[in-house]
């Protein structure tokens, strides 16, 4: 996403996962919270969540959905959710769509993959979901 950012004029900002515990655990990576409410600024437009993470397959929960997104909401920023591996989260454990935090469908654009999902990675098949204003 950061080459499409600033092939669009922007910058990108980076607010690392780190690990809070023993890192070859996906759900001891967090983010720091302060730090992320420091990367906003008058200039930010859009905030690029990926979750299920690639590589490290954090999920984030739904309080740090939550949180990402009563953020965004202060701030009046988008957000762009990469959720192209949805379906590979291992039992025992549950993706939450951050679209579903009451209040932030209408700033999210939901990125999926059929490729990702079905194991059919030579076929780029994705698709974007969203509230009307943002997809047409």
């Amino acid at each position: 996403y950061s080459v499409v950012i600033e092939v669009c004029g922007g910058t990108p900002v980076y607010v690392p996962l780190k690990p809070a515990g023993d890192p070859h655990n996906a759900n001891n990576w967090v983010f720091d919270r302060a730090e992320f409410e420091a990367a906003f600024n008058s200039k930010t437009k859009i905030v690029v969540v990926n979750t299920p993470h690639n590589p490290i397959g954090k999920l984030f929960s739904a309080e740090e959905n939550e949180f990402i997104a009563r953020t965004c909401e202060r701030h009046n920023v988008l957000i762009l959710s990469d959720e192209v591996y949805e379906r590979c989260v291992f039992p025992g454990h549950e993706h939450h769509r951050i679209a579903s935090v009451p209040g932030a469908w209408e700033r999210t654009l939901t990125v999926g993959s059929a490729g990702k999902s079905f194991s059919t990675t030579g076929y780029k098949l994705g698709w974007a979901m969203g509230p009307e204003h943002l997809v047409s």
